[in-house]
């Protein structure tokens, strides 16, 4: 499978699989609000955290006011954590 300006990685499937409980993956995106609204748009639903860590705003985006950075969480279909980030 090809992501992005080339960006190559392989998907296989485990029967035996346990989803992790970290992010896995992330994809850095240029404008984090388009990224989310188009995978919204493709059914992607986004996480939402409220806590000490992380917060989300209403549509599941993350901000970090100090750096700027902003990552936005979703599962894929076996449960894992991926996340797009904008840096």
């Amino acid at each position: 499978m090809t992501a992005g300006e080339g960006t190559g990685f392989v998907i296989y499937p485990k029967l035996d699989h346990t989803p992790a409980v970290f992010t896995l993956q992330n994809f850095r995106v240029k404008d984090i609000d388009k990224a989310v609204d188009n995978l919204t748009e493709h059914g992607v639903a986004f996480e939402h955290y409220d806590n000490e860590l992380f917060r989300t705003d209403e549509r599941g985006i993350s901000s970090d006011l100090d750096s700027g950075m902003k990552i936005a969480w979703f599962t894929d279909p076996a449960g894992n954590i991926l996340s797009i980030i904008q840096e």
